[in-house]
């Protein structure tokens, strides 16, 4: 249903730009060829499981980053056409003189190409720091001033170079966190050719520990069921419908996800998940989708990419009770989502939404 939806999405993106460009310059042959790339990017999804694995995700990062260069440059033609064409309509109603179209053409397929660049590179950068203060009521004594490291949707894969891991772990560790914590979708691809890179979040450092959850693409990938291993070489200790009680006064709790049922696995189960919790304690969740959400006094969760493209972050919070990223309140729940620290090879672009690790610093509330 994915891919149908993106195949429809993406004819009609660039069949629309194409009749605009036809309109604009009436050089058929060069909108043919525009047409075409477009196409051949915007389709990957149809050639690259041929060359690259399922899904295209062992693709070498240089044919990653050129395929999603031609998808971006089809959602950025055709917006910027579309953004041409409702200005255009209010000149001509207050009788504005309008640029030529050749002009125009050119400006359009500048931006285009500009924006597409702009957005790959944003998508495979190294994640920023961003740091967030949460004040709690029932924040016991001795987590004040806690600090918790944030980590969410790596999509580890070979789009992201072994170097790109190492300064990831460098500037998760430089934050000298009491906890990290990772909310899903480790790895993307062949786990025999990227179970180095994986063991390479070996190197993180926590006073109190790294704990994690799962997300839909360690179904995807495979990985769910080799959790036992890389908790092993890892020391990452995954809590997959469990808790733990990393000190006193602090639980945390992880939810299986969803995907896991279609493999024949038990899926969220929050009820279990919070069993072993003491409703005296801070209570902490690490949730890879961010709904429904769990009742606790805090639920970290990633998944939504923070939409990758400014522009879509209505559609995303469509399907994520009007959430993309950030802070929300939900019935008592604190919820931050995260951006994700990496990101799907299939579409690795970002614009105005960039990756992160979140620092996050428990008080009291004032």
């Amino acid at each position: 249903m994915f891919f149908l939806l993106n195949a429809l999405v993406f004819s009609l993106l660039i069949f629309y730009s194409w009749i605009r460009l036809l309109r604009l310059t009436s050089r058929p042959r060069l909108c043919a060829v525009i047409a075409t790339l477009l196409g051949v990017g915007s389709y990957s999804f149809l050639w690259t499981p041929l060359f690259f694995g399922p899904f295209g995700n062992e693709a070498p990062a240089s044919i990653a980053m050129s395929v999603g260069f031609l998808k971006g440059a089809t959602l950025f033609l055709a917006l910027f056409m579309a953004l041409a064409d409702g200005i255009g309509f209010f000149l001509n109603r207050f009788h504005v003189r309008r640029t030529s179209s050749a002009i125009l053409a050119l400006c359009i397929g500048c931006l285009t190409l500009v924006c597409s660049a702009l957005s790959v590179f944003e998508g495979v950068k190294v994640p920023e720091v961003r740091k967030e203060t949460l004040f709690f009521s029932n924040l016991p004594p001795e987590l004040e001033g806690m600090r918790i490291a944030h980590l969410s949707d790596l999509h580890i894969s070979a789009l992201f170079s072994e170097n790109w891991i190492r300064q990831t772990v460098s500037r998760t560790n430089a934050l000298k966190p009491d906890l990290v914590v990772i909310t899903g979708d480790f790895a993307d691809g062949n786990l025999d050719s990227l179970q180095e890179n994986l063991l390479l979040l070996g190197g993180l450092q926590a006073k109190y520990g790294i704990f994690a959850c799962v997300g839909n693409h360690e179904v995807y990938s495979g990985m769910i069921h080799h959790i036992a291993d890389l908790e092993q070489n890892t020391g990452i200790r995954f809590l997959n419908n469990s808790s733990a009680t990393p000190i006193s006064g602090l639980d945390i709790a992880g939810i299986a996800d969803r995907q896991e049922k279609q493999i024949g696995l038990d899926g969220p189960d929050p009820i279990r998940a919070l069993a072993r919790t003491n409703p005296e304690s801070f209570r902490i969740v690490l949730q890879h989708r961010p709904s429904p959400v769990t009742p606790a006094a805090l639920q970290l969760s990633g998944h939504t990419h923070g939409g990758q493209l400014v522009f879509l972050k209505p559609l995303v919070a469509l399907f994520n009770e009007g959430m993309t990223d950030g802070i929300y309140n939900k019935n008592g729940t604190t919820v931050l989502i995260h951006r994700g620290s990496g990101l799907w090879p299939g579409f690795p672009l970002r614009f105005g939404v960039p990756s992160e690790i979140v620092l996050i610093t428990l008080h009291s509330q004032r």
